[in-house]
Parts: structure tokens; C-alpha cells; sequence
């Protein structure tokens, strides 16, 4: 029987092994060599306002564009990147430890404001359901808003990613009444 069970289990393990060459871990890289040196890749803290798949209200990362503008997303939590982006945790888009918020005067609230650029009401039912969003239609800004979007911070799409200077621009601006008031008035 111990027999048995010692085939079964190398069995298991060879098939895992051999499947693995056909369908390599999306997660890990193997590294070759020819990776594209560090330094020849920009590094950027950035948002989307597509939900992500746990039901996050705005997806946050780090976004790496390659020489060849290729781009890739390091997925964050909302408090990762807060963390990274102020310089309390190590990120590569902020190798200096610089406070991206004190840089740019930006209160850490308004990241929890967000979530209003596309949703005119919150759309759970939970404690917050009484709060009203800022977007002209129920899930997506308008098409106004949109491209207002697009104009002002390059931003014209849920699957695209808002990073670098235009991304700290917005939130600067929702900091500002006016603005917000002109952003809601874009039916």
C-alpha cells in the first residue's frame, strides 16, 4: 500500500513537472538572460477605474513601459499603493522613497474618492450606498465626461490605465469643488 502511494505521488509530480513545460506560471518568469535591463524601463504609479476581479472599486498598480511601449501591470491593493506611492514600502516607480502625495499636495482621502469618476451612486448595498458619485450615467462617466477625460489627462477608456503625470493631475483636480462641480455637470 506504501508502495502504492509513493507511485501515485511521484506520478503526480512528474505529470505536474511535464505539464508545466507546455503551460508555463504566468506568475513567475523564468529568467534567461535576455531580459531588457532595468534601466531601460519606465516605472509609473497608475489607476483604473474597470473593477477589479475581488470587486475593488478602482484597480491600482504599477505600470512598466518597456523601451518598445509595451506595458505591464503589477496589481496593487489600494493600500500597497498608498504605501508605495508615499514611500513607506519599496516600489520600483518610486525608487527614491519620495511621498508622491506631499509632492503633489494631495490629502490620502480623496484616493477613497475615486470610485465617483465612474458611478453617479455607490453601487453597493452596504453602509455607503447613500453616497452619490460624480459620473453622468449609473456605471460609466458620460460621454462627455469621457472626453473630458481623454483632454484633459489622456484617459479615455475602463480597460486603460491612468498613470504618471496625468494621474496625479486628476487627483489634484477632484481635490478642488469647482472642479468636481464641472466634471458632475458634464451630462
Amino acid at each position: 500500500m506504501i508502495r502504492f502511494l509513493y507511485i501515485l505521488i511521484l506520478s503526480a509530480l512528474f505529470a505536474l513537472a511535464a505539464e508545466a513545460q507546455y503551460y508555463p506560471n504566468p506568475y513567475f518568469k523564468v529568467k534567461t538572460g535576455k531580459e531588457e535591463p532595468y534601466y531601460k524601463n519606465e516605472w509609473y504609479f497608475g489607476i483604473s477605474l474597470a473593477t477589479g476581479s475581488a470587486g475593488e472599486m478602482v484597480r491600482y498598480g504599477v505600470i512598466k513601459i518597456h523601451q518598445d511601449g509595451h506595458t505591464e501591470i503589477s496589481w496593487l491593493t489600494q493600500k500597497n499603493f498608498i504605501m508605495q506611492a508615499s514611500g513607506q514600502q519599496p516600489s520600483k516607480a518610486n525608487k527614491n522613497k519620495e511621498n508622491f502625495f506631499e509632492i503633489y499636495k494631495i490629502q490620502w482621502s480623496i484616493m477613497d474618492q475615486i470610485w465617483k469618476l465612474r458611478y453617479n451612486e455607490w453601487p453597493y448595498d452596504d453602509a455607503r450606498r447613500q453616497e452619490i458619485g460624480w459620473s453622468g450615467k449609473m456605471f460609466v462617466p458620460s460621454d462627455m465626461q469621457w472626453a473630458y477625460l481623454k483632454k484633459n489627462y489622456g484617459y479615455g477608456a475602463l480597460t486603460e490605465f491612468l498613470y504618471g503625470d496625468n494621474f496625479w493631475k486628476l487627483l489634484q483636480d477632484m481635490q478642488d469643488e469647482n472642479w468636481v462641480g464641472q466634471y458632475s455637470g458634464l451630462k
